[in-house]
């Protein structure tokens, strides 16, 4: 009998001292999964916007002298382009760029970016090294996604819409 007590105790214990938040305390490098893309602060918006939709990026870094200087991303289309500059070819992308973003490491905690895309509504954030070289670009895709891997399975088999109740068909 007393070994059951001994091994439910143990059990018990076990579990209390299991964190399960422990994923996200991983470091940032394992959502790095690209290396970042980045331009001039002298390319044009229009060379900028092309290479975001030529690859799909909701972000791209800004550099100068290989530097982090700024962020720019589809919300600075929508906000500080669309309607406001006339000549997409001959404006810098400095010119409406998210100036100084804020930045995090390799090796801070996937919390951390978690936290700052809450706190600041960012998106995407940039990942640096300490000299402010940029490497790469967490998005919130890839927050959602590592975040969302241990119920994938469950994700996928749930229906596309979800059931309210009883179905009634609607004639026309």
């Amino acid at each position: 009998m007393s070994n059951s007590v001994d091994e439910e105790l143990r059990i018990m214990e076990e579990r209390a001292s299991h964190n399960p938040h422990e994923h996200l305390e991983q470091p940032l490098d394992v959502l790095c999964r690209r290396s970042a893309v980045s331009v001039h602060k002298s390319a044009s918006i229009a060379e900028t916007v092309a290479l975001m939709c030529a690859n799909g990026f909701g972000a791209v870094l800004v550099t100068d002298a290989d530097k982090l200087v700024g962020v720019f991303t589809e919300r600075d289309v929508l906000k500080r382009v669309t309607g406001k500059v006339a000549d997409l070819d001959q404006s810098p992308v400095s010119s409406v760029m998210t100036s100084n973003p804020e930045t995090l490491r390799l090796g801070d905690k996937i919390i951390f970016v978690m936290n700052m895309m809450h706190v600041g509504g960012y998106r995407h954030v940039p990942i640096v090294d300490d000299a402010m070289r940029p490497l790469h670009v967490i998005s919130i895709k890839d927050v959602m996604a590592y975040v969302l891997e241990p119920l994938h399975d469950t994700i996928v088999s749930i229906p596309p819409e979800p059931f309210r109740g009883e179905r009634t068909q609607h004639s026309g």
